[in-house]
């Protein structure tokens, strides 16, 4: 449901305004609007944001040792992040801590003296690198000889022998070879600084690199020093990092200051665009028709000295979309979130949408076993994530996964076999031409539905010839088209093809006879688009068939390793893990494309009808932390 939006004026007590801000925060019912007369904010950071970027720096090192999550869980929190609860009082607790503080403070030093020790054994690493392969070179470069100069570096492979006989004209040059690789050839040059430009014309010549690393002492006495401080700085690296992680005690309060200080951030945020007098604070606001009652009873509860005033909206509003629904149909709005909010003045498709999506999922994925396991899953899911806030996530899943293992029963399959076989109604695998027929008959009839939504919707704004010119004749065409194919008597065809232009031309609001001829023209042209709609159904078929057909296999090849192993019980073991992860990830992969294409289907080919979207979302000043929520 689309619920109205009201522009409203709150005038209320400048003394204890932050009580009443709390307390309104709480309900999370109102978007504020920045008065044209409002104070300019000030570039100067407040304490609560000076505080913040402190904890987000601390919780950013923190993150750096927390133990690694698996998969499975780490996906799951990426939509549903858990959240711990907290009271008001402890998070002011936290606030005022010392300890907090002192772990802040210790934080900060640590990861200096981490990142100093990393940096420092990163620049050792890349000197060992080329320490080693110089590593049975005799001499070694000293930076104090008055007449002899070195070069340390390498030389393409192909080049070695051309280089090496170059130098061997040149009196006075000493030359030692270190390691070789496929591709370069490393060295060390000793030379009289007198011929250094005929030196240096050679190696040019041949395209020699030459190192930077420097070492005043044998190559391999400088590389074993360099890996021992490097021993020396892992050691102490683990000790620091030993005490990060006693910090990462402190991670769940830091976290839940975080959400804390972006509250009273917005708090602040919210007094800059209102305007202020010696007594009164006045601030404009969005909220919903609906919410009033709730605001009005919460600011009683502190004064009575406050005003609501309703607001004209005016043309150049920008108001937000607050959609809600209740009962099953409120999980689909998740599913109506992944495209967008309707304009303000449009429907929410959200309940139209919700019977479509659902059986749709249900009709690709149509295996019993695989909907009992998917609300399984989904359900516990729902049981370990209970903090999390995400029971409209997981309802949605467990809702699919009924209306799944229903649909496969009348299928007449249980994870690919025909268990169910005496019970079947419809099998898509030895009637595809029957199931293609079925799901394009879906598509027709959700397409019909969208035109009707749209038509009336229409209407009630006030569009009626709109309605009729557009919605309307493409209606009538549907109803000739199906009648034909229930009667398989053509005059029906015919009729709605000629009443489409027809009304299109005659209720059309187009000035001049060639616009409305245009937009009789326009209406059968529109008749591909319609026929493109419908076939895209076909994509529903598609999924169930490769669902089944992937899960005979994974029965199949259970069966084949089981007749190959001669080893009693491992035969079992080898077959019963084949199925098991065959059918897990079975389910996954085809669950995860049930919800793109059967949401695909309502976004492109349903919401078409009737809906442009682009609402914008509404942003109440609320107490949504990423981390915790609040409990009173």
């Amino acid at each position: 449901m689309n619920l109205p939006v009201k522009k409203i004026e709150l005038v209320l007590p400048r003394e204890g305004i932050n009580n009443l801000l709390d307390d309104l925060q709480s309900k999370g019912f109102l978007e504020i609007i920045s008065k044209e007369s409002a104070k300019e904010s000030t570039p100067e950071k407040s304490d609560y944001d000076i505080r913040l970027s402190e904890i987000e720096f601390v919780l950013s090192f923190l993150e750096r040792f927390k133990p690694k999550e698996g998969f499975a869980k780490n996906l799951i929190y990426s939509f549903v992040p858990e959240k711990e609860s907290f009271k008001e009082e402890e998070l002011r607790e936290i606030f005022n801590s010392k300890k907090v503080k002192e772990a802040v403070e210790k934080c900060s030093l640590l990861e200096e003296k981490i990142n100093k020790m990393e940096a420092r054994k990163e620049e050792l690493l890349n000197e060992i690198s080329v320490l080693r392969r110089f590593e049975n070179v005799s001499a070694f470069k000293q930076n104090d000889l008055k007449k002899v100069d070195c070069f340390v570096g390498s030389v393409d492979i192909k080049e070695k022998d051309d280089l090496i006989k170059s130098l061997s004209k040149k009196n006075s040059l000493y030359l030692e070879k270190g390691s070789e690789s496929p591709f370069l050839f490393n060295f060390a040059l000793f030379y009289p600084k007198e011929s250094e430009q005929d030196v240096f014309k050679i190696l040019k010549k041949h395209e020699s690199k030459e190192e930077t690393v420097f070492w005043s002492d044998h190559p391999k006495r400088a590389l074993e020093k360099r890996e021992k401080e490097v021993r020396e700085i892992n050691i102490e690296l683990e000790i620091q990092k030993k005490e990060a992680q006693k910090l990462l005690l402190f991670s769940p309060k830091l976290e839940a200051l975080s959400d804390w200080l972006r509250w009273q951030i917005e708090k602040e945020e919210f007094l800059k665009k209102s305007e202020e007098t010696k007594n009164y604070v006045v601030i404009e606001a969005w909220t919903a028709k609906d919410y009033v009652p709730e605001i009005k009873k919460t600011l009683k509860e502190k004064t009575n000295n406050f005003l609501i005033k309703n607001l004209p909206i005016k043309e150049n509003d920008n108001p937000p979309v607050i959609l809600q629904n209740k009962g099953v149909t409120d999980s689909f709005n998740i599913v109506t979130g992944v495209y967008g909010l309707p304009k303000k003045n449009e429907i929410d498709p959200t309940p139209y949408l919700a019977p479509f999506f659902i059986f749709y999922f249900a009709l690709a994925l149509s295996d019993s076993g695989y909907g009992i396991l998917l609300a399984a899953f989904a359900f516990m899911a729902k049981k370990m994530f209970k903090k999390a806030g995400a029971d409209k996530f997981f309802n949605l899943f467990i809702f699919s996964g009924i209306l799944t293992a229903i649909v496969g029963f009348f299928v007449g399959t249980v994870f690919g076999s025909d268990i169910l076989e005496n019970v079947r109604i419809a099998d898509p695998m030895s009637d595809p031409i029957g199931a293609l027929l079925f799901v394009l008959a879906l598509g027709v009839f959700q397409v019909f539905v969208g035109l009707i939504i749209g038509m009336v919707w229409l209407i009630r704004s006030g569009k009626t010839k709109e309605a009729i010119a557009g919605n309307g004749s493409s209606i009538v065409f549907f109803v000739g088209a199906v009648l034909f194919l229930i009667t398989d008597e053509i005059n029906f065809m015919i009729s709605g093809a000629i009443s489409m232009p027809l009304i299109a031309f005659i209720y059309s609001d187009a000035k001049s006879i060639f616009q409305k001829l245009g937009k009789a023209f326009g209406s059968l042209y529109g008749l591909i688009g319609f026929v493109g709609d419908i076939l895209s159904y076909s994509r529903i078929l598609a999924l169930g068939l490769a669902t089944g057909i992937i899960a005979s296999v994974i029965n199949m090849m259970a069966l084949i390793f089981k007749d190959m192993i001669p080893v009693p019980g491992v035969d079992l073991a080898v077959a019963g893990a084949i199925l098991v992860i065959g059918h897990v990830g079975n389910l996954l992969i085809n669950a995860l494309g049930a919800f793109i294409h059967s949401a695909r289907l309502q976004f492109v080919e349903f919401f078409s009808k009737f809906m442009e979207g682009g609402g914008r979302h509404f942003k109440p000043l609320s107490r949504k932390g990423r981390y915790i929520e609040i409990i009173n």
